[in-house]
């Protein structure tokens, strides 16, 4: 997966700052909640783990999949979790979310398609941010159904996907 790490772009610094302690934090509770843990780096606090609990970083980016810098919304937000399971052979449609999204990939193949064509593939264990204000279709390409968990942050009442052209 194509996750720049480095890009620590000034003008997104701050926005950057809190992305990555919420990023961090949910993540690690999904790594703990969702699939079991491995490894035995420090939690994501810089607190040591206490005995028996271990946690690992599944990702830390400062941009989608795509390439887009980070811009959360400022303000009062609200965190959205929510399940999301593809048939085989289902695609989402094609659609954009208002603000970035990270996505856990819990059982299947995700790929995601965007209208100029570059693709994203997710497997079990992997985390994505999905891209935001550019339309996109998800599609199971696997054998199994796809199950993820999206983790949204928002300014409340803000609908959390359109579909293409509205």
């Amino acid at each position: 997966m194509n996750h720049n790490t480095n890009n620590r772009c000034g003008a997104h610094r701050h926005q950057h700052f809190k992305f990555s302690k919420w990023a961090i934090g949910a993540l690690w509770l999904a790594a703990q909640v969702l699939a079991p843990a491995q490894g035995s780096e420090p939690a994501p606090s810089g607190v040591p783990a206490p005995v028996n609990v271990t946690s690992r970083v599944l990702l830390q980016t400062a941009t989608t999949w795509a390439g887009q810098p980070l811009d959360m919304p400022h303000g009062n937000v609200e965190v959205t979790a929510m399940e999301i399971e593809l048939a085989p052979g289902a695609e989402t449609g094609w659609h954009s979310h208002p603000v970035p999204s990270l996505a856990y990939v819990l059982d299947g193949e995700l790929e995601i398609t965007l209208k100029d064509g570059r693709t994203q593939s997710a497997r079990p264990g992997q985390a994505l941010v999905e891209v935001s204000q550019l339309v996109h279709n998800g599609r199971n390409a696997g054998e199994g159904p796809v199950r993820l968990v999206v983790f949204y942050v928002a300014p409340p009442g803000t609908p959390l996907s359109h579909a293409a052209g509205e």
